[in-house]
């Protein structure tokens, strides 16, 4: 009896009658409070009808009635928190709400993206359009496209990316004719965009702003030709390996890995792993989890326990880049950390990092005190059961 009430209560849900489908669920619970599918199928409900406090309520309840996560109806909990933070008052956490959807790869994401693109502040605008880059839905296409040619150089920057992530370079030409803009600042996301598009096309009007007046344009400029393959460019980093200070030889040993020039680029990072500031020891363990290099493993695991937190993060999150899961165990460690920003990152890191073990630890975070932690760990619980269940 219990099944076929529970069924029936998700014919009704599936028709859009909320209340009705409720009470049958409830039902279900006051004869069967260890049923498992109904849990979910009530917070699945209770988070349509954004009644998110009741959500977790429900959950905490099932906790307690079997003692164990049942990853179905966490994701769904999941949903709810991600769900609440498109209202929350910090853009902050709009903002990790929309970076959340993209990393998700939900047909359902793209609906309340766009709605996002109706917030007051350009960053959730941007955020929201950078996610749909990661979408692979061409549904998402013209919604970019009009976007192109906003006067706001951040949102047409992100709209031309994502565009071409997509398959669509149309707005790299706008990226190109930035490159001629006053403003150095608009110059140089140009050029960054330009860069990690590996377009061919962009090399010759890149090429030629290689002497423009603004050093750290002149500097993003070449880190794109190098990402586009440009050879030209490999004695600029070449030198700047030599002579310049740490964090710009960190800078250029990255793009000497797209100049193969790998050999040098990894021996000065690991030289740079030594160096007492501890920004620059974060830096290099951040290029060296980018580089793909399994040889890195051994010279990150030296500093696992590094005395900055800082660096701790890093070198978990390189691990993890490099496909060596020993990071997830400082990741977890860092879910307690005093500061916010390492908590959330350390809880998106195990997204594509944790297990099933990590749902307890997850979970947990989905109360911190800072939104950017609970949506980070929501986004985490999601992927880790997509990567459970495939299908």
């Amino acid at each position: 009896e219990g099944n076929r009430k529970l069924q029936k209560a998700q014919k009704i849900l599936s028709e859009g009658n909320l209340d009705k489908s409720l009470k049958l669920t409830d039902e279900v619970l006051a004869k069967e409070p260890r049923e498992l599918e109904a849990y979910n199928l009530k917070i699945r409900i209770l988070v349509a009808q954004r009644k998110f406090l009741a959500a977790g309520e429900t959950y905490q309840q099932m906790l307690g009635n079997n003692t164990a996560d049942y990853p179905p109806a966490l994701v769904s909990l999941s949903w709810g928190v991600i769900i609440e933070s498109f209202s929350d008052k910090s853009f902050f956490v709009r903002g990790s709400a929309a970076l959340a959807l993209g990393e998700i790869w939900d047909v359902r994401a793209l609906k309340p993206l766009e709605k996002l693109l109706s917030d007051e502040f350009d960053i959730v605008k941007v955020r929201a359009v950078e996610a749909m880059g990661q979408l692979n839905q061409k549904d998402a296409i013209p919604i970019l496209k009009s976007l192109v040619n906003d006067k706001r150089y951040l949102l047409r920057s992100a709209a031309a990316e994502s565009l071409n992530k997509l398959g669509d370079s149309s707005g790299l030409p706008v990226m190109i004719e930035d490159l001629a803009n006053s403003a150095w600042s608009v110059r140089a996301r140009a050029a960054e965009v330009l860069g990690r598009s590996g377009d061919i096309s962009a090399v010759g009007a890149l090429r030629r702003k290689l002497r423009d007046e603004n050093q750290y344009v002149r500097v993003k400029v070449a880190e794109a030709l190098a990402r586009c393959g440009d050879t030209s460019v490999k004695p600029i980093f070449e030198e700047t390996l030599k002579k310049r200070d740490w964090p710009d030889r960190v800078r250029a040993a990255q793009a000497m890995m797209t100049l193969r020039g790998e050999a040098e680029a990894l021996e000065l990072l690991k030289d740079a792993m030594n160096q007492k500031d501890w920004k620059i020891r974060a830096q290099a363990s951040e290029a060296l989890g980018k580089s793909k290099n399994t040889s890195a493993m051994g010279v990150l695991e030296k500093y696992a326990d590094d005395p900055r937190w800082e660096v701790r993060f890093a070198v978990a999150k390189a691990l993890v880049d490099l496909g060596d899961t020993s990071g997830t165990a400082q990741l977890r460690k860092l879910l307690n950390s005093d500061d916010a920003e390492v908590r959330a990152n350390s809880a998106s890191a195990l997204g594509t990092a944790g297990d099933k073990d990590d749902f307890l630890y997850l979970r947990q975070a989905l109360s911190d005190a800072d939104g950017r932690v609970r949506v980070q760990s929501a986004k985490s619980i999601i992927q880790i059961s997509q990567r459970l269940n495939p299908n």
